[in-house]
């Protein structure tokens, strides 16, 4: 009887498993990660065969192996209770001892190892009113808000993220973006920045970011309407909501995870507007109110059920995953990238995004600049493997857009792009990397 409940919870497992792994992998993501999930698809089908396999076994056999399956199981929870009491207080990153070791022989300090949870409650004891980062991008899971916030939590200071030894604050003007609140005072802006997270700021200290290099090198204010994890329909609409009548230059700066970013868009109710209905607005600019109760009432509520989502964590081996993806990823073969089918979701979209943007800055008679920006997932030593690249290059050709792609002008010419960021390991650039692509774009708008 034991072995009949045994043989069939195996097939339960299993089977969920991989409902669980299509509906990531082929519906949430549209196939896009499906080499990460792959392995995945292999375990549920490993499941399938040891189920039938144990069907056959004799009781001997059948209790060794039984138990050598509950042992491994219970040695990865072992493992995944062990990180999960550590990431109570630490920070939650695969190289922070070798960050460490760094941090301390570079600049005689400590890194600050807190999660950012941890960092939050200590610094609200000093500031009650500071928060934690809180994007457009982590509200499209709501898509039953009436209104969706396009920008961050206003005249606030913020925490953003520490993958240099320290957190990152900023304050957010009158409408939540990264920008000292004078500059919406300006009757005309010369410039105007948007992206995602390179143009809001992260991580780097203030005097070192995209936003500040750039105002340095062109001695003229830049107006940053920049949102960490904005793929281009939310950067779009963010244009549509908030870009200054009066403006000379606009710069996009795209990143490489772009159609990724968009296609999650493309399922929220309220961004798709934006697509479909040429004159919808949501006048956030006077909303700013009902914009940050929103923020609060998220926040609020995340808190309340943080122990909830830790533990579905902890039951999903949230940890085991993360640490044997990375090991893989180390050993993984990159064969050379394809082109992508450009008429294909999320392509077509984008196409319409760049053409309507195109179109605003003829109609309203100012210069359109995009920056293509490569990040730290696709590098493989000197080589740059993304599917998405030549498809985004080739459309911004077709629409005869000036653009800049920083794979080609910065990082062909680095002997390791890794240096370019922070310790050489993933995430944003560092002030090396800030500053050879904010010299790379200054020289490109005016030349």
């Amino acid at each position: 009887m034991l072995k009949k409940y045994f043989i069939l919870f195996i097939f339960i497992l299993s089977f969920v498993l991989f409902l669980y792994v299509f509906y990531r992998s082929e519906i949430i993501f549209n196939g896009d990660r499906r080499n990460f999930y792959l392995a995945y698809y292999i375990i549920s089908l490993i499941g399938f065969i040891t189920g039938f396999v144990l069907i056959f076994l004799n009781n001997n056999i059948f209790k060794y192996l039984s138990i050598t399956i509950i042992s491994l199981i219970f040695s990865f929870y072992i493992f995944e209770f062990y990180m999960t009491y550590v990431s109570i207080t630490m920070l939650k990153d695969l190289n922070i001892k070798k960050k460490i070791k760094i941090y301390k022989k570079n600049t005689g300090k400590d890194y600050d190892i807190r999660d950012i949870y941890s960092y939050y409650l200590d610094q609200k004891k000093n500031n009650p009113n500071i928060r934690i980062d809180s994007t457009s991008a982590n509200l499209l899971k709501y898509n039953e808000l009436e209104l969706f916030p396009l920008s961050g939590v206003s005249n606030s200071e913020v925490i953003l993220c520490n993958e240099n030894g320290y957190y990152k604050h900023i304050f957010t003007d009158r409408y939540g973006f990264n920008n000292v609140d004078e500059i919406w005072d300006y009757k005309e802006q010369e410039y105007v920045l948007f992206g995602d997270s390179f143009a809001e700021g992260y991580c780097e200290d203030k005097e070192h970011t995209l936003v500040n290099n750039l105002q340095k090198l062109l001695q003229k204010k830049v107006l940053n309407l920049g949102q960490g994890g904005a793929g281009s329909l939310l950067e779009y609409a963010t244009i549509r909501e908030y870009l200054p009548i009066k403006t000379n230059n606009l710069i996009m700066l795209l990143s490489d995870n772009d159609i990724i970013d968009l296609r999650k868009e493309l399922k929220n109710s309220v961004l798709i507007k934006y697509l479909k209905d040429k004159n919808f607005t949501q006048n956030l600019l006077l909303n700013q109110k009902k914009i940050d109760t929103i923020y609060k009432t998220i926040f609020e509520n995340e808190e309340k059920y943080r122990k909830k989502i830790e533990f579905i964590r902890f039951i999903k081996l949230n940890y085991v995953r993360s640490y044997l993806s990375n090991l893989l990823s180390k050993k993984q073969k990159i064969n050379k990238v394809s082109q992508s089918n450009v008429d294909s979701e999320g392509y077509l979209e984008f196409k319409e995004i760049m053409l309507e943007l195109k179109n605003l800055s003829l109609k309203r008679e100012f210069n359109f600049f995009v920056i293509y920006l490569p990040s730290y997932n696709y590098f493989k030593g000197n080589s740059y493997y993304n599917k998405d690249h030549y498809p985004i290059i080739n459309i911004l050709k077709d629409y005869e857009i000036n653009y800049l792609d920083l794979t080609k002008e910065v990082f062909s010419n680095e002997k390791d792009p890794y240096d370019l960021f922070p310790f050489g390991f993933y995430g944003h650039y560092n002030k090396n990397g800030s500053k050879k692509i904010s010299e790379a774009i200054y020289r490109f708008i005016l030349r």
